[in-house]
């Protein structure tokens, strides 16, 4: 019976521990620079800082500024101030909010709801140098 008890109380704080583990982990993600892993984002890189987040589409030369607002070490909100993106249905001042719900150590896959619409995603964080061979290696595909 006492064996049954520890599986038991093991079996209902380990997620708790995980959930702990994630939490201190998404401070890993509050800057830096990201690409989302997804057909047709390839080209799309994220630059974030501590109050900006700026979006790249180095394919089309589109971009994307975003105030970010970190609402806890796994939530934030980022509100758009300009793009130059022409087709673009979303206004500046609207507001996505992003919730993080898993990580590892260069990853995050995230919740975030637009406009009362929810959708899943996930980022993939990289190094200052692989951003600036990804820039480049568009840069010299133009040419």
């Amino acid at each position: 019976m006492k064996k049954f008890a520890l599986i038991l109380l093991i079996a209902l704080f380990t997620p708790l521990l995980n959930a702990q583990t994630d939490t201190l982990n998404c401070i890993n993600f509050h800057t830096g620079y990201f690409v989302y892993p997804m057909e047709g984002f390839d080209a799309l890189l994220v630059h974030r800082t501590a109050d900006l987040q700026e979006e790249t589409d180095l394919q089309k030369g589109i971009t994307w500024k975003f105030d970010v607002t970190w609402k806890s070490d796994c939530e934030y909100e980022l509100k758009l101030i300009e793009s130059n993106d022409e087709t673009n249905r979303v206004e500046p001042g609207t507001v996505l909010t992003a919730r993080i719900y898993e990580t590892t150590p260069d990853t995050y896959q995230y919740t975030a709801v637009l406009d009362g619409k929810p959708t899943r995603g996930m980022m993939i964080k990289i190094s200052p140098k692989a951003a600036i061979k990804m820039k480049k290696k568009f840069a010299d595909a133009e040419e």
